[in-house]
């Protein structure tokens, strides 16, 4: 049991590194975006900051 709950707890910290890096990386090329409270218009500013990186 230990060895599972080892390897469930080294899965989830890989998972939130890398969406923790995602969201860096993310805000990082379009920091204005994400002051924008509607969320489709934060999705529609990121996408449009991602394709024109």
């Amino acid at each position: 049991m230990s060895i599972t709950a080892l390897i469930v707890a080294v899965l989830a910290l890989i998972l939130n590194l890398v969406i923790s890096f995602l969201l860096y990386y993310v805000y990082s090329v379009a920091p204005e975006c994400a002051d924008i409270s509607d969320s489709l218009a934060r999705r529609q500013c990121l996408e449009q900051k991602l394709k024109a990186n």
